[in-house]
């Protein structure tokens, strides 16, 4: 048996999902080097806000392509 279009749609943006997932790891671990920094100072802080910023935006992404994902597994007929 094929597999619906809804599942293989649902495969392909949970591989991006996973792609963004990477991307969230990789702002949150430069988050943390930068409070870590020994020599703590606005730039550092600068930089760890920089990249919570962008981790909530990535996190919103997910959300939204995570979303789809399960939009299109519930109209898959049974």
């Amino acid at each position: 048996m094929k597999k619906p279009i809804q599942v293989r749609t649902a495969a392909a943006l949970l591989t991006t999902a996973s792609a963004e997932a990477h991307k969230l790891s990789l702002c949150l671990a430069g988050a943390v080097n930068s409070l870590r920094a020994p020599a703590y100072d606005s730039d550092a802080a600068i930089e760890a806000f920089t990249d919570l910023q962008a981790a909530a935006e990535i996190l919103e992404t997910i959300e939204r392509i995570m979303g789809e994902a399960a939009d299109g597994l519930a109209r898959v007929e049974a």
